[in-house]
């Protein structure tokens, strides 16, 4: 019997047998699933690893956030290479 269970290792989503990566690297633009509360979702990434630093588009806040929050919460990737 096969169980829907999502686990999460380094990063790697694992849903049955599906491993799906979270290739973010510094550059990149985040659309987030909340808004910050300045009204923008779309965030900057700074620096990436266990824990995130981002920039906000609109208010140029920077803040850390850690990699098991930040997984949960994003909504897009638009990657630095793509445009």
């Amino acid at each position: 019997m096969r169980y829907n269970v999502k686990c999460t290792i380094f990063g790697i989503h694992c849903f049955g047998r599906e491993w799906i990566s979270l290739d973010i690297r510094p550059g990149d633009v985040l659309t987030m699933k909340k808004n910050h509360p300045c009204g923008a979702n779309e965030m900057f990434v700074i620096r990436s690893g266990m824990d995130f630093r981002l920039r906000c588009v609109k208010c140029s806040r920077e803040f850390m956030i850690p990699r098991n929050k930040i997984e949960k919460s994003i909504r897009a990737v638009k990657h630095a290479d793509e445009g």
